[in-house]
């Protein structure tokens, strides 16, 4: 993998988190290929192309934010498939946070770098809030 996939990969995860929390669903297709598919499994969703995925995001409920930290990812040289593993969370406005995992698929296309599937699992959808100390 050279540098400049690696810049692209990390810029398709890291935009992905804010184009949610800026509900800018008709920017989505700057992360996922046309035929790209999201997933949550344990919530049953299975979004499927690009129009399919907008729909769903229009219409979800979403967490305040979208956090993410320490990303893995792979791709051989010269190859047009990479894969991801990210870590993440988000607060809900009751103070509880949602915590998971994006299993990512990415595929190289004319325009760059695109997740064609995004696989969400979830570790615990709905953390307490603590008392402070």
């Amino acid at each position: 993998m050279d540098n400049n996939d690696r810049d692209q990969i990390d810029r398709i995860v890291n935009l992905y988190g804010h184009l949610i929390d800026d509900l800018e669903w008709d920017r989505l297709g700057e992360v996922f290929a046309g035929n790209g598919s999201f997933i949550i499994g344990e919530l049953g969703v299975a979004c499927h192309g690009l129009a399919d995925i907008i729909a769903h995001m229009r219409s979800a409920t979403h967490p305040l934010a979208h956090f993410h930290t320490n990303t893995v990812f792979d791709v051989h040289d010269g190859a047009d498939r990479a894969t991801a593993w990210v870590n993440v969370w988000g607060p809900w406005p009751d103070g509880a946070m949602v915590i998971g995992k994006y299993h990512d698929e990415l595929i190289r296309t004319a325009d760059g770098w695109r997740f064609l599937r995004r696989d969400v699992r979830l570790i615990s959808r709905r953390w307490p809030k603590q008392s402070a100390i």
